[in-house]
């Protein structure tokens, strides 16, 4: 277990309400994480927000991220920040980044945009989605470019779920990493994983008891809420 990569689940925070925030991503930093793990939605305005949910409250009412603008959002909650914000405000350019695509497939697009803009490789980038959609539309992406171009994006599928051989073989298709919750790890995973080339996370590690179960799995990555 010593070689794997310790990634800060929506950054490292004690406090909850500054999850995805700055704060938390600089603090991530800070306490040594190897990559940074964040959410994405794509709000009414076009820009690329870091908030988890797909919806925020405000006035005892659920708005949906999807029908509000950025400005709005930042008026109901200061401390939800935008992806180019959070990328002109890291001290460390060479951190690795997961991130979590929510939402539609509409925000492929401006996403791969942002992202071609701003680096001039994708080596230290991971996407990943629970939305198969989304997916697919990153995969037809790198078909468009192909594998040897620098900017070939790196895939997760996020999952909770356990699968057989057959499903796996359909289900990473054209996908490098598997992100599983840390319950589903099984060595059956683990071997069709490793003799197919796929890296395998688990998510969320909340407490040492937890690591204790991880530790029995050759995994190569941990998304934790502590620190490791």
């Amino acid at each position: 277990m010593n070689n794997y990569l310790k990634i800060a689940h929506r950054g490292y925070s004690v406090l909850k309400k500054y999850e995805n925030t700055i704060f938390s991503f600089q603090n991530a930093i800070k306490k040594n994480f190897d990559m940074i793990e964040l959410d994405v939605h794509l709000c009414k305005s076009n820009d690329i927000i870091i908030y988890h949910d797909d919806y925020i409250e405000h006035n005892n009412k659920l708005k949906y991220i999807k029908d509000l603008t950025y400005e709005e959002i930042n008026e109901i909650n200061p401390y939800i920040i935008t992806l180019p914000f959070l990328f002109k405000n890291i001290d460390k350019n060479d951190i690795k980044i997961y991130i979590d695509i929510k939402g539609n497939n509409d925000i492929i697009e401006p996403l791969i945009k942002f992202l071609d803009k701003r680096f001039d490789n994708f080596d230290n980038l991971l996407l990943a989605s629970f939305n198969r959609n989304c997916l697919k539309k990153i995969i037809d992406y790198n078909k468009s470019i192909g594998k040897e171009n620098k900017k070939y994006l790196k895939k997760g599928f996020i999952t909770e779920n356990i699968f057989t051989n057959v499903e796996l073989l359909i289900l990473l298709k054209d996908i490098e990493c598997i992100i599983i919750h840390w319950t589903m790890i099984n060595n059956n995973l683990i071997d069709y994983c490793k003799k197919n080339n796929k890296d395998v996370y688990c998510y969320t590690l909340k407490n040492l008891n937890q690591l204790e179960h991880i530790s029995k799995f050759d995994i190569d990555g941990i998304v934790s809420d502590i620190i490791l």
